[in-house]
């Protein structure tokens, strides 16, 4: 089964360290998102605030979770983004989730 874990929290909260503390061990291979730069994927996300953004990524979510598991490591992600799709992030990916507050 692939595994995946997505940190969750403000900006400015910690997450970074988290995802940094993840990143130590060799099992788990970990995506942190940039700031955001007002670039497509930002605005798409920021200019909506729908599920339009989970669908627009939810294939490469997916993507790069199986890649992951191929090579037998935990896909770790943070991004705020992922706040409002706390739900469907457990629901279609078998998520953990790691809020920080």
């Amino acid at each position: 089964m692939n595994k995946s874990v997505f940190i969750i929290g403000s900006p400015r909260s910690g997450t970074t360290f988290v995802a940094n503390l993840l990143r130590m061990n060799e099992s788990n291979f970990v995506d942190i998102e940039p700031d955001p730069k007002f670039h497509k994927e930002s605005r798409l996300y920021y200019e909506t605030r729908n599920k339009i953004y989970l669908k627009y990524f939810s294939k490469q979510i997916k993507a790069s979770i199986d890649n992951t598991a191929q090579n037998n490591l935990v896909y770790v992600s943070k991004s705020p983004n992922y706040l409002s799709f706390v739900n469907e992030l457990v629901e279609q990916f078998n998520a953990q989730i790691i809020f920080v507050i």
